[in-house]
């Protein structure tokens, strides 16, 4: 009991913990009400007396003679920026452009019934990223098999008493704050508690729990229940380095663009509507207290010794702020593996080919890769749990990988499949299901083979010759047609003919 007390007030006093909500937001792309305050206060000191207390500004309106006095939220012109937000969404889509690769028994694919892996993966690395670490949590419904995704500010790790640098479990929980009590779900290797307990200040305390888990199989223990099985029923899951992506200092330069952008665009503003310079005589007070222009037929009425009206010129210095704003984000781009080329800005054109797309985007591949990695060893351990549950103990063989992030284009993978075969490193079947373009018997494949010593060679030419129709994208949507064809123009498609029968 008390180590579990002990271990959530770690938990709830820990960075990780208190900036998950800031960084949630950011991800959702709510930078405004993330950095509102912050934006204030920088524009209290550039523009003193612009805003009020109440975080308004005033907006005058004229009406005939009469100039109202509207005070609306300096909120609304904020400029939000979602920098942070758009680095993990283009984590959570690369790893998530293609289905996983998943290696098992035909017989035991009805495991992933319920599951769709792609989205899973998507999922689990967006709160990866921002969140830091989650942990798959897997049950059994109705003779199904559902992985959930338990994000941090959800539970908090039990850790050993042998060894700090380990967990001997984790605690998964629901917070009554009315009430001060607490649900706990204790996940330990071979077993999972049901707990209720009442939060004090310096302790916990346990109270009976009130569902009856009899019928799913758990059995009484003490004040709560507890149900037992082979392995761990979730899997902790932690982003690279064992940190979130949002470090303090990235989000700080994300603040720094918010706050930029804003006074930037309020200074552009100014320069676009420059203020009135109206003197002191030109304006009175009606029987409201409002101020009025003196106005007769379009003519303003000023005094002998007043100045004549004039617009007010204001500069911005937006050169200044376009260099220093280019920085800010070459810095995020440095610190999450990322650059321009991975959101597709590349003002210097675009990459024509998968390989130069691979080279410019190297490092963020790279990253995409190892969290996806991590992602897809916990969803095979968790499935491997839950075929167990469902199988009396059955162990599962199982293998989950990813795809290529960026496939190659089509000549290039002819390249590839021409020089492969020719050095004796690929089979032409290998070669052809590469380049896909033309479905492929294994049987017939191997029997060709034995009876045609020049169909490799021929094959390898024509290979070869598809490489002259086009090195683009183009080909891709054409290629298996004008394969098909050039086999046939080579004889490649004649079959030996019957015996006849006596």
């Amino acid at each position: 009991m008390k180590n579990i007390f002990i271990a959530y007030q770690k938990h709830i006093k820990s960075d990780e913990y208190l900036n998950y909500e800031r960084n949630k937001k950011l991800f959702k792309g709510q930078s405004i009400e993330v950095f509102y305050a912050d934006v204030v206060k920088r524009v209290k000191l550039e523009y003193m007396g612009v805003i009020n207390t109440g975080n308004k500004y005033l907006e005058l309106t004229r009406d005939g003679n009469t100039l109202t006095r509207t005070y609306r939220p300096f909120k609304d012109l904020v400029v939000g920026n979602n920098i942070l937000g758009a680095v993990t969404k283009l984590y959570a889509e690369l790893a998530s452009s293609a289905e996983p690769v998943v290696e098992i028994e035909e017989e035991q694919k009805i495991i992933f019934d319920e599951i769709d892996l792609q989205e899973k993966v998507a999922e689990a690395v967006a709160i990866q990223s921002y969140g830091g670490k989650f942990l798959f949590k897997g049950f059994i419904a109705d003779e199904k098999f559902y992985i959930n995704i338990v994000e941090l500010h959800q539970y908090f790790p039990l850790p050993s008493m042998l060894n700090n640098d380990t967990n001997e479990g984790y605690v998964v929980y629901q917070l009554d704050s009315k009430k001060k009590e607490m649900l706990a779900e204790i996940y330990k290797d071979g077993k999972t508690e049901y707990r209720r307990f009442s939060v004090g200040k310096n302790e916990m305390t346990e109270l009976p729990y009130d569902t009856d888990l009899s019928e799913y199989g758990a059995k009484q223990d003490g004040l709560g229940w507890i149900i037992e099985y082979n392995g761990w029923q979730v899997i902790e899951v932690h982003n690279l380095f064992k940190r979130s992506d949002y470090l303090e200092d990235l989000v700080i330069l994300n603040r720094e663009l918010v706050v930029g952008d804003t006074l930037t665009s309020q200074a552009f503003d100014k320069v676009a509507n420059p203020l009135l310079q109206v003197p002191e005589g030109a304006l009175e007070y009606n029987e409201n207290g409002d101020l009025e222009i003196k106005l007769e037929d379009r003519v303003v009425i000023v005094d002998p010794e007043d100045k004549d009206l004039k617009q007010v010129d204001l500069n911005t210095k937006t050169e200044e702020w376009k260099s220093h704003r280019a920085n800010i984000l070459e810095q995020i781009y440095q610190n999450t593996g990322t650059n321009e080329q991975s959101f597709g800005l590349n003002k210097n054109g675009s990459a024509t080919s998968g390989e130069a797309k691979r080279r410019d985007m190297e490092r963020t591949i790279s990253t995409v890769v190892a969290k996806r990695d991590k992602v897809l060893l916990g969803l095979e351990k968790i499935t491997k749990w839950g075929y167990r549950q469902l199988n009396n103990n059955a162990e599962l063989d199982l293998k989950i990988s990813g795809r290529d992030i960026l496939s190659l284009g089509a000549g290039e993978k002819i390249i590839i499949a021409v020089q492969a075969v020719s050095n004796g490193i690929m089979s032409i079947e290998s070669a052809i299901r590469y380049i896909n373009i033309s479905d492929v018997d294994t049987e017939e494949e191997m029997e060709r083979m034995q009876k045609d010593l020049t169909y490799k060679t021929k094959l390898i030419e024509a290979l070869s010759l598809l490489l002259q129709y086009d090195t683009e994208e183009r080909i891709a949507g054409k290629i298996k047609q004008e394969a098909d064809a050039l086999i046939k123009e080579l004889g490649l498609d004649e079959k030996e003919e019957e015996p006849v029968s006596t």
